[in-house]
């Protein structure tokens, strides 16, 4: 077992050996994933170059997130394409691919591991947390203004119907879906759920109300949604 404290130990470990496959359809796969190791390599010597400038913010998110989603990635592509070389050649390959899987697993997890560390390194962790409580409040916030406008009469409103023709999960699915398009759209929901199959009396009978005030679909026009902001 090799350490495996960096891309670059990953790189030197897990690296099939010259002339271990050197001719058909075999060689160009593993080609392929040195290839991909070597590219991992540089991406993680760029991240070390950039930490130094970027500070705790929305940067510096995006940056640990998109590493992190790599590591995954490139862990579902080792995977996937070494299990293919196991159907070109003989028994020692198998083991040998075998072996190499298992190590590459105990990588992963290792540089996973390394990335949660960094996430909570000099308050980072704090930060997160901070600006995840931020951005609650915030919807939470603006999600209380739309549903209870001054005038529901004047108020636009996106009437959503829970009523679908699948099962409870799914409905639920559908709720959320409309509410996000009621505050894209800086509209007040309205929730029709009478006669709903999971509760017949309506969604206020086992739920809070999505509004206080502004229940009413009534409106100067109504008209089917095109899709469209407007």
């Amino acid at each position: 077992m090799c350490p495996f404290n960096s891309f670059t130990h990953l790189y030197f470990c897990c690296r099939i050996p010259d002339g271990s496959i050197d001719q058909g359809p075999a060689a160009g796969r593993v080609h392929a994933l040195e290839e991909q190791l070597i590219k991992a390599k540089e991406q993680m010597e760029n991240y070390k170059q950039q930490t130094g400038d970027v500070g705790f913010g929305k940067d510096h998110e995006i940056l640990r997130r998109r590493i992190e989603n790599g590591v995954k990635e490139f862990w579902f592509f080792l995977q996937s394409e070494l299990k293919k070389l196991k159907n070109l050649e003989g028994n020692e390959l198998h083991k040998h691919i075998d072996e190499l899987l298992s190590d590459l697993g105990d990588h992963e997890r290792s540089i996973m591991t390394d990335l949660f560390y960094l996430s909570q390194t000099d308050g980072a962790g704090a930060w997160r947390e901070k600006e995840a409580k931020d951005l609650t409040e915030l919807v939470q916030r603006r999600i209380t203004y739309l549903q209870n406008p001054k005038d529901c009469s004047k108020a636009k409103k996106l009437v959503c119907n829970i009523n679908k023709g699948c099962g409870y999960g799914c409905q639920l699915h559908h709720v959320v879906y409309c509410f996000m398009i009621a505050y894209g759209t800086e509209r007040t929901l309205i929730l029709e759920s009478q006669n709903w199959r999971y509760a017949t009396g309506g969604w206020e009978t086992v739920f809070r109300p999505v509004s206080e005030t502004c229940t009413d679909r009534s409106g100067s026009t109504t008209g089917h949604w095109s899709g469209m902001y407007h």
